[in-house]
């Protein structure tokens, strides 16, 4: 494992630390989520949020009857997407992948990691999910805007994630092939001086 991958190692435990510790919550009343103040968003584990209640034309939820648990879907899901990113990433910064690294490649990878980030929130779906549906959409759904979210969704994000995935991405493997030869360096010099005593 070279450097650039224990990195990417680094960055997934840190960022798997953060979903454990810091997940987010959900309000519930009966058993059901409620509709406005449902969502609480991410909080420490230890100790959980408070409640906070619901007063609106469909309930009226005191807080001392509501509960808050954490909403195990979405850290999955932001689990998963993060474990998903790290092996792209660590394929990526493979040494012989990454000196072979042409730039459709890198537009190949680029295209790879941004289909797993999630859309509208931290919290959302991945993008690769709305792409998928999306040529099936427009026969599914039954109201006018549902069919084509899915395409609209795709086709405004894939651009918006792309340019700065590409770039970053790009920069980052231009630092490690760049770092690469640098310690590669002093291993040949040190082989060359030790040739004339031999």
């Amino acid at each position: 494992m070279n450097a650039s991958q224990k990195w990417v190692m680094y960055g997934l435990a840190f960022a798997l630390a953060l979903v454990v510790l810091f997940p987010p919550w959900q309000q519930t009343y009966k058993g059901v989520k409620l509709s406005y103040t449902g969502e609480l968003g991410h909080h420490f584990r230890w100790p959980p949020p408070k409640t906070t209640g619901e007063k609106s034309w469909m309930v009226d939820a005191p807080p001392s009857a509501c509960q808050v648990s954490v909403e195990r879907d979405v850290v999955l899901r932001q689990s998963g997407i993060l474990i998903v990113m790290a092996g792209v990433l660590l394929f990526a910064f493979h040494k012989r992948q990454l000196h072979s690294m042409t730039m459709s490649n890198l537009a190949l990878t680029s295209l790879a990691l941004i289909l797993c980030l999630p859309v509208l929130s931290p919290d959302g779906i991945p993008l690769a999910w709305y792409v998928a549906v999306s040529p099936i959409s427009p026969f599914l759904g039954s109201s006018h805007l549902s069919p084509w979210l899915a395409p609209m969704l795709a086709g405004v994000f894939l651009p918006i994630y792309f340019i700065p995935v590409f770039l970053t991405f790009n920069a980052a493997a231009w630092l490690s092939r760049r770092h690469g030869g640098k310690s590669s360096q002093p291993q040949s010099a040190v082989q060359h001086e030790q040739l004339p005593n031999s």
